[in-house]
C-alpha cells in the first residue's frame, strides 16, 4: 500500500490542485443546476430556512409556499415531511429533516434577500406567477439556497483529491480520482439537486479531511492545529444534524478518530492527547445537544426529530436482498451504473490488507474505517423500504459512501500494469459519466 504523504510534502501545490478541481467542477454544476427546489422535501427544506431568517423559528408560515404546505395538513393529508408541534405548539408546523439542513442555508438566503432588494421588478413578477396553483415567493433567495449543493458538491470533489493524496496516491491519479468523482458518478446529478444528502456527504467527508490531518501531526508528534480539530467536531455535528439517520456513521469516524489518537500517544510515549480529544469531540457533543434542544423545542421530546411513527424501529427491520440487489445492481439506481468507479475500491482493499505486516496497524486503519462505513452507513439504508431514495437520481441516502469508497482509486489506479485493466477502467469511468 502506498505510504501517506507528509502534510509539508502535500501542502502549496496540491491546495492550488484543489482549488482548480473545486472550481471545475463548480463551473460544470451551476451550468447544469436546478435553481429552484425540484421536489416537495426541499421546498420544506427551503421554507424552514425562509422562516428561520424571517421570524427567528423552525415553524412554517409567512409566505404563500409555507401557507399551502401548512393548508394541506389542516385538511388532514400528508403530502410534505411536516409535523404538528408538540404541546404549546399544535398550531404550528415544523419539517421534520435535519435541522442542520436550514442552518447551513441561512448565508445563502441572506445573500438571495440582498439582491433582490436591488431586482424589486424581478422579485413581483416571480410573485405573479404560480406553482402547482400557489403563488411563486422569494425568487432570488430560492436561487441562491440552490446554489448550496453545487458548492458542497464541487468541495466533496476538492476534498477527495486531498484525501487521496494523503492516502499516497501521486499527483495526477489524485486529480483523476477527483474529477472522476465529480464528473463519472452520481453525484453530479445530486450536485445540481437541492435535497438534503449532498450537505451530509460533505459534511462527513470534510470531518474526514480535517480529523486525518490532525492524525498525521500528532503520528509526528506536533501539535495539531485547533481550527483542524475544532473543525472535524463541528464537521461531524453538521452531518448528524443535516441527516441523523447517519449517527452509526459518525460515530464510526468519531471512534476512528478516537482510538488513531490514542494510539499516536501510546507510540510516541506521549501522555493521552486531552486537548486533541476535546477540541475535537466538545463541538460534536454541542451540536448533538442542540438538536436535543430544537425537538424539545419543536415536539416536546428532546428524542422526537419528527419522524414519529413514520420511521420507527420497525422501519430498518426488513429483509435486505431486495434493497441490496436495488441499491448495487438495478438498472434505475444501481451503483454499478450510476458510481462503477468504486469497483476500484475492491483491489486496493485487498492490497491494504494482505500486503502488510502485522505492526503496520496505522496502515490498515483506513481500510478499517471504509469497511466500518460501509456497515453503518450502506447496511441501515438497504434495510429501508425507500432504499431507493425517492426524489432523487440515483440512491442518495448511500451518497455519503462514494466519497470514502473513491478516493482509495488514487492509490489503485498507480497499480493498474497492464494496458487492458487501463482500458477496462476507462471504460468503467466512461460508464459513469454517460449515465
Amino acid at each position: 500500500m502506498a505510504r501517506g504523504l507528509s502534510p509539508e510534502v502535500a501542502q502549496p501545490s496540491d491546495r492550488t490542485l484543489a482549488w482548480a478541481v473545486f472550481f471545475l467542477l463548480l463551473a460544470v454544476y451551476l451550468a447544469t443546476f436546478s435553481g429552484q427546489p425540484e421536489n416537495p422535501d426541499a421546498e420544506v427544506e427551503f421554507q424552514t430556512t425562509s422562516a428561520l431568517a424571517r421570524r427567528r423559528s423552525f415553524a412554517l408560515g409567512g409566505t404563500s409556499e409555507a401557507d399551502a404546505i401548512v393548508g394541506v395538513i389542516h385538511q388532514g393529508r400528508q403530502g410534505f415531511n411536516v409535523r404538528r408541534g408538540g404541546p404549546g405548539r399544535e398550531q404550528e408546523f415544523f419539517s421534520w429533516s435535519g435541522v442542520g439542513q436550514p442552518l447551513a442555508a441561512l448565508p445563502l438566503y441572506a445573500a438571495g434577500a440582498l439582491v433582490a432588494r436591488f431586482f424589486p421588478e424581478l422579485e413581483a413578477r416571480q410573485r405573479a406567477t404560480t406553482h402547482l396553483g400557489v403563488a411563486r415567493s422569494e425568487y432570488f433567495e430560492h436561487l441562491f439556497v440552490g446554489l448550496r449543493n453545487p458548492l458542497l458538491g464541487a468541495l466533496t470533489g476538492a476534498l477527495v483529491l486531498v484525501a487521496a493524496r494523503r492516502a499516497g496516491a501521486r499527483r495526477r491519479y489524485a486529480l483523476v480520482s477527483a474529477l472522476t468523482y465529480g464528473l463519472c458518478s452520481y453525484a453530479w446529478p445530486q450536485a445540481r439537486g437541492t435535497l438534503s444528502d449532498v450537505q451530509a456527504t460533505a459534511a462527513l467527508f470534510l470531518a474526514f479531511v480535517l480529523g486525518q490531518g490532525a492524525l498525521e501531526q500528532l503520528e509526528s508528534a506536533r501539535t495539531p492545529r485547533l481550527t483542524s480539530l475544532c473543525g472535524f467536531g463541528l464537521a461531524l455535528g453538521l452531518a448528524f444534524l443535516t441527516r441523523p439517520v447517519l449517527a452509526p456513521g459518525v460515530g464510526v469516524l468519531a471512534l476512528y478518530f478516537l482510538v488513531r489518537s490514542v494510539g499516536a500517544a501510546r507510540t510516541a510515549a506521549r501522555a493521552l492527547p486531552v486537548r486533541e480529544l476535546l477540541a475535537g469531540f466538545v463541538p460534536a457533543l454541542a451540536c448533538f445537544a442542540f438538536f436535543l434542544w430544537t425537538n424539545q423545542r419543536r415536539f416536546g421530546d428532546p428524542f422526537e426529530a419528527g419522524y414519529g411513527g413514520v420511521a420507527g424501529l420497525d422501519w430498518f427491520l426488513r429483509s435486505p436482498w431486495q434493497g441490496l440487489v436495488g441499491v448495487t445492481v438495478s438498472p434505475s439506481v444501481g451503483l454499478l451504473w450510476l458510481a462503477p468507479g468504486i469497483l476500484l475500491v475492491g483491489p486496493w482493499f485487498v492490497a491494504a490488507l494482505c500486503g502488510l505486516p502485522r505492526e503496520e496497524w496505522r496502515e490498515r486503519a483506513l481500510p478499517a474505517l471504509v469497511a466500518g462505513l460501509l456497515l453503518a452507513v450502506g447496511l441501515p439504508h438497504i434495510l429501508i423500504p425507500s432504499w431507493y431514495g425517492a426524489w432523487s437520481y440515483g440512491p442518495r441516502y448511500v451518497l455519503p459512501l462514494i466519497p470514502f469508497l473513491w478516493f482509495p482509486l488514487g492509490v489503485a489506479l498507480e497499480r493498474l500494469r497492464t494496458s487492458a485493466t487501463r482500458v477496462l477502467v476507462g471504460c468503467l469511468f466512461l460508464l459513469g459519466g454517460a449515465t
